[in-house]
């Protein structure tokens, strides 16, 4: 995709800092963290102008005012412009910058040098600007937090794990004319456009009354402790210190406490002594950064751990693949503390490991996109709830563009993305956030880790080990089609001709003397059920997607003499007849074939969600196949021979489908018997069936979708 660029700045340039090691951006090295500050006078009205990479946030005399960037491709950056005329002081203004490079691949950002760039422009003009002629510019390293720790995941970049002493006692809000000041050195920067979705509100989020209290043990570690593949692969797939380099452990020793059963705590009871626990509930899951006050006379440790769910006397702050930890070692102070990432969290449990401390004035920062619902859906009851839980499922899922989950990987899935984008131009009356995540794909200039034409499954990103899954940029492709008609006159959809047309190129190889693509390389994915299980060979369901992604491409990007797409002489209509022929055995779809003695052979194996892909594609429908559509809707899975399916994406297709064809009263039912709980338990729709993996998962949204079809007139 061509960009012309924008120039927004009038006077910033990029900059960045040479620390003591004499690390400058090339050489940043893994997980720094610099503080710049810019100082202006008094002012009617100011308008910050930023834009930087990895991570930024920032403070205006104290008062938080900025997380992100909002990520897009590599070598651009998005710029925001934030009013922040409500913080600006009587006298003088301080506005303090932050900025973490990490320093390693990540599933939720590029790893490329890190910069800021950053303005203030009042009615006076640009009074304060970065770059190397600025004189009201200073910068130092923040060292209060620990660089040698473990990924917070394997998607991505480091914990969080602080020192707090007398460097810190005014953590993120500290004056920086005191000295230590780095070098200021000029920066690459990168092409700059500007932010496509809205900018999130960072609402403050209070926890709900009555937190408990309760008391644990320290012992020895479980004769089979957990384990995380950020631990287990280091050196393989995984960029991480070794453990023996680890400063801080705290996921092995988290598994030494043993936790009493909690009691509700005395009313403003906020005193953790060493040895117990306080902890806090919000009204429903929500992805934000952590905000509280630390007062203590002693020296220590405290463990502030959390989670979506909490299931026993604290939570299970391991349980999601992910480490939501945050360890602060301390002295005597007074500390005011912004954790620095989004994690997702309905609990938070602080631990007093050693010393004694007072917490006051917990809160959240939430991270998500703001609270615009365009629907109309005033059901009541639990019908309410659930409507209510898809939308802020879709809210921190749309920060700067659709992710699957906001905590443990936040990064910009493809398939995922079909269903959220959906919900998106519901809820959101707009496809904002949807062209932003398409415009990340037009415009990468390469995929470096892929092999030639592919299109990573999730992206801006650096995918570890060069995975891959072929059947999602498939789904990219039909989304696209989809996009047009919603946004007929964004450019993203021509900009993206080139790598769908590589793409196609990439799958030919695969194609046997049927047309049907076999043996296909890489991790292919139908959904996380026992279907997966039959993916080998020929496999029915990506082939149908397949056919409909060539469907797609010859619409958007063929003339209508070459395209021919509902024509029974189109590749596409020939292998929608080759997949019925030879996957129907007269009752059901099979999933798949595998040659026997050099003759493709279909195997008995069904599943519920290949004859989901048979009727969302539109291979058969409810006129054409009665029969099997009366027994799909039965949902006797087991008793029909067929493989169960799981939420992501059976159940939701399944849904799709109930409701496309007026199986109103049925589709409720699945409504209530999976999504329902979910949403009283979290107010949030998950992952899975289960809560064992993520509980804000975006794709689950669509279920918003689902339920304005049931109660449309």
């Amino acid at each position: 995709m061509t960009v012309s660029g924008h120039h927004p700045f009038k006077k910033a340039q990029p900059i960045w800092v040479e620390f003591e090691e004499g690390l400058g951006q090339e050489d940043q090295g893994w997980l720094r963290v610099a503080q710049f500050q810019l100082s202006f006078p008094q002012c009617q009205s100011a308008l910050l102008r930023i834009a930087g990479w990895t991570s930024i946030r920032a403070w205006l005399n104290g008062e938080f005012v900025l997380y992100g960037p909002a990520r897009t491709a590599l070598g651009h950056f998005r710029f925001e412009e934030i009013d922040i005329s409500p913080f600006v002081a009587e006298k003088g203004n301080e506005l303090t910058i932050e900025v973490v490079s990490y320093g390693i691949p990540t599933f939720s950002n590029i790893f490329q040098p890190p910069f800021v760039q950053a303005e203030v422009e009042t009615e006076h003009g640009v009074v304060a600007f970065t770059g190397l002629e600025s004189r009201s510019l200073m910068a130092k390293e923040d060292k209060s937090r620990r660089r040698h720790v473990q990924r917070y995941s394997y998607m991505r970049g480091w914990s969080e794990a602080y020192v707090l002493d007398g460097r810190s006692k005014e953590w993120k809000t500290s004056d920086l004319h005191s000295g230590g000041h780095l070098k200021i050195i000029s920066a690459i920067g990168g092409e700059l456009l500007p932010r496509r979705t809205p900018s999130s509100a960072f609402h403050r989020i209070k926890p709900v009354s009555g937190q408990t209290a309760g008391k644990f043990q320290v012992g020895k570690l479980p004769n089979k402790p957990r384990s995380d593949r950020t631990l287990d692969n280091i050196g393989k797939d995984v960029v991480s210190w070794q453990k023996s380099q680890f400063t801080v452990f705290p996921f092995e020793n988290w598994q030494r406490l043993s936790f009493h059963p909690a009691e509700i705590a005395p009313s403003g009871e906020k005193h953790l002594t060493e040895g117990s626990t306080l902890g806090f509930e919000f009204e429903r899951d929500i992805t934000a950064l952590v905000q509280f006050e630390l007062d203590t006379q002693e020296s220590g440790t405290l463990y502030l751990a959390a989670d979506e769910i909490k299931d026993g006397p604290v939570v299970d702050p391991l349980r999601n693949a992910c480490l939501d930890i945050i360890q602060f070692d301390f002295q005597p102070g007074h500390y005011q503390i912004t954790t620095a990432e989004p994690i997702a969290f309905r609990y938070l449990d602080f631990v007093a490991l050693q010393g004694s401390v007072q917490i006051s004035n917990v809160q959240a920062i939430e991270i998500a996109h703001p609270d615009v619902k365009q629907s109309s859906f005033t059901e009541t009851g639990d019908w309410q709830v659930l409507f209510d839980a898809a939308y802020e499922t879709l809210r921190p899922n749309s920060f700067d563009f659709f992710t699957d989950c906001p905590g443990r990987e936040r990064a910009g899935y493809a398939c995922d993305s079909f269903f959220t984008s959906r919900a998106a131009y519901e809820l959101f009356g707009n496809t904002l956030v949807e062209e932003a995540f398409l415009e990340n794909y037009a415009m990468a200039p390469s995929f470096p880790a892929m092999p030639q034409g592919m299109i990573p499954m999730c992206y801006p990103s650096d995918i570890l080990g060069g995975t891959y899954i072929p059947q999602w940029p498939l789904w990219l492709l039909v989304q696209v089609g989809e996009f047009q008609t919603r946004n007929p006159s964004s450019p993203v959809t021509a900009a993206l001709r080139e790598k769908f047309e590589n793409l196609l190129a990439w799958f030919k190889p695969y194609v046997n003397e049927y047309g049907l693509l076999e043996n296909l390389p890489g991790w292919n994915f139908i959904e996380w059920s026992g279907a997966n299980d039959l993916v080998g060979g020929v496999h029915f369901p990506t082939n149908m997607l397949y056919a409909r992604a060539l469907e797609v491409y010859s619409n958007l990007y063929e003339s209508e003499s070459n395209a021919m797409a509902g024509g029974k002489d189109s590749p596409s209509q020939k292998l929608w007849k080759t997949i019925h022929e030879m996957s129907y055995d007269g009752q059901f779809y099979r999933d798949h074939a595998l040659r026997v003695d050099g003759k493709l052979v279909p195997q008995p194996q069904c599943s519920e969600v290949c004859q989901s892909y048979v009727f969302f594609f539109e291979l058969a429908t409810p006129q054409s196949q009665p029969q099997l559509w009366k027994n799909y809707v039965s949902g006797d899975k087991v008793g029909k021979g067929l493989i169960a399916p799981n939420l992501f994406i059976g159940d939701v297709l399944r849904l799709d489908l109930l409701t496309r064809w007026n199986e109103k009263t049925v589709a409720k039912q699945v409504l209530e018997q999976i999504f329902l709980p979910m949403a009283k338990k979290t107010g949030t729709l998950w992952e899975m069936e289960q809560d064992w993996a993520s509980c804000c998962h975006g794709f689950a949204s669509y279920v918003a979708v689902i339920i304005n079809r049931i109660f449309e007139p």
